[in-house]
């Protein structure tokens, strides 16, 4: 809350939405601490999973841009916040994909070759620096809770089969902690990425075929072209 303090405070239409599922105690004195804050609402729950907590987010926040900030994670104190504020006034996208920096090696993280992008089989996609649209909840649905550590993963091969536009920047948005769930139980990751994978293997093949279709029809375009039968 502390990284998003001048977020909050310069921009009245920018609120955060803290989920807090932990223990009575601690909870008390989060609850106090969010409420001595500007435009924090503060909500408190029994622990039901992070997808749960993302879903009851997405349910509270009242404006058009959605952006999940895990608990260890902060905003990079080196974003421009003019430019960040004008970026989202003017951008046309749906879904904003930022980079991350770790935040304990303090090394960004680059996105991978374009070719590794889309589809995306491998879950390269960092929701901590992934500003989303609300009404693309609206469209295709919440945060699978049946997911405990994949479901950012899952969302995002659900919509990009469909009209769904992703712009990339390659500005770190977010510091990212290390020691969250994701890095520490690898091994869960990695089966509930299978998980994924296989839920929507056809839809991905047939995305791929498509997509090689597109290609030889523009190939054979552009082949005749070049022998002037066509431009």
């Amino acid at each position: 809350m502390e990284s998003t303090r001048l977020l909050r405070s310069d921009w009245e239409f920018i609120e955060q939405v803290v989920i807090d599922g932990s223990d009575q105690a601690a909870a008390l004195e989060n609850a106090e601490t969010c409420k001595s804050q500007l435009r924090v609402n503060y909500i408190e729950q029994p622990p039901k999973g992070i997808s749960d907590a993302f879903n009851q987010g997405v349910k509270s926040a009242t404006y058009k841009w959605v952006w999940f900030l895990n608990g260890g994670d902060q905003l990079n104190p080196e974003l421009s916040l003019p430019f960040f504020h004008s970026f989202l006034m003017q951008v046309t996208a749906d879904i904003l994909i930022f980079q991350i920096k770790l935040m304990q090696k303090g090394s960004e993280i680059p996105f991978p070759s374009i070719d590794k992008c889309f589809p995306p089989v491998v879950p390269w996609i960092p929701h901590p620096a992934t500003i989303i649209r609300k009404e693309i909840f609206s469209k295709h649905g919440l945060f699978d809770e049946k997911y405990k550590i994949a479901m950012d993963y899952e969302l995002w091969i659900r919509v990009y089969s469909s009209k769904v536009v992703m712009n990339m920047v390659s500005i770190p948005l977010t510091l990212f902690d290390e020691t969250g769930i994701s890095h520490v139980q690898p091994a869960m990751v990695n089966y509930e990425g299978m998980m994924v994978l296989k839920k929507y293997r056809m839809q991905l093949f047939k995305r791929w075929l498509n997509s090689g279709r597109s290609i030889l029809k523009q190939f054979t375009r552009f082949k005749r072209s070049a022998h002037g039968k066509d431009f």
